[in-house]
């Protein structure tokens, strides 16, 4: 089993905070929605690939850099 990355987790927190839908998500990215949801469910099992976080950045409006910073927060609190 693939060990998810922080920067994966945190994007699957931020679905999760925001309530978006994985199928939203699926519709206006190309990304198939089991694909996603392998990446953003509650407990992902799955790495996102970079061109699918690109387009989750692109989707969400959100600068890639901000999940990236909390990524690295995480990883230095250990959470």
């Amino acid at each position: 089993m693939t060990k998810v990355d922080n920067v994966t987790l945190t994007v699957a927190r931020y679905f999760k905070e925001k309530g978006i839908l994985v199928s939203t998500a699926s519709e206006k990215t190309g990304i198939s929605a089991s694909v996603l949801y392998s990446s953003v469910c509650e407990k992902p099992t799955r790495k996102l690939r970079a061109d699918e976080f690109m387009k989750i950045c692109v989707f969400l409006d959100v600068d890639p850099h901000r999940f990236w910073c909390t990524a690295r927060e995480l990883s230095q609190t250990g959470a």
